[in-house]
């Protein structure tokens, strides 16, 4: 899955992982990015603009059905990004500005109901829900800062994983239950931890050129 603009404007795309003609899924005037297909592989969660700033929307698989889901949550100036799914495609974890500075919501897919994660207004971004459903983790910007931290869903526990004065984001689990980030210093690289010994930075060489958006295979 895809976002392209060859018809004009931002719209999504599916193709085969083994090749083949891309089939379009959207088809509106407007831009939609930020695909995100659920892991039983029936929803699609993306974000779409229709003139303005993003709003987050729920589609069939095929983009039928599109609805957009924020409409009692938005003030007009915010902006909704990144979103992901619980394991069990129930719930889909998201940005937003609505209150004035990005914070992680989640969506609740039976009732269509919106609540904030955490109380509080740090700007807290690249949520990526872990393989057990268990937890969220974040790049969290408390303090002026960049670093990654896990949000325990069960009691709203926040644990910071790397040091306050560390420059770190994009999060994606492993299916081991590590994490994968990239860690922003003098250079970017790439690293992972793991969210029980998270002291320890364990690098990985990707050779040259500079990484970006790490995400894992799932076997």
């Amino acid at each position: 899955m895809f976002v392209s603009d060859r018809d004009g404007n931002g719209e999504l795309y599916a193709v085969s992982a083994v090749g083949g003609a891309p089939r379009r899924l959207t088809f509106t005037s407007a831009n939609e990015s930020d695909p995100a297909l659920s892991p039983d592989g029936t929803r699609l969660a993306y974000t779409r603009d229709d003139g303005g700033l993003p709003r987050l929307w729920i589609a069939n698989a095929d983009g039928s059905g599109a609805v957009r889901v924020t409409d009692s949550l938005d003030f007009a100036g915010a902006v909704d990004v990144s979103p992901t799914w619980a394991p069990a495609s129930d719930r889909v974890a998201f940005v937003s500005t609505t209150s004035g500075s990005a914070r992680l919501y989640v969506l609740t897919l039976a009732t269509l109901t919106i609540a904030p994660l955490l109380p509080d207004t740090a700007p807290d971004v690249e949520p990526a829900w872990s393989p057990d459903g268990k937890s969220l983790a974040f790049t969290s910007g408390a303090n002026g800062g960049s670093r990654l931290a896990l949000l325990t869903l069960a009691t709203g526990a926040v644990t910071p994983l790397t040091p306050a004065s560390s420059r770190d984001g994009e999060p994606a689990w492993l299916p081991d239950g590590h994490l994968l980030f990239l860690s922003l210093g003098t250079t970017t690289a790439l690293a992972w931890l793991d969210p029980a010994a998270p002291a320890t930075i364990h690098p990985i060489d990707v050779g040259p050129g500079t990484p970006g958006h790490p995400t894992s295979i799932r076997p």
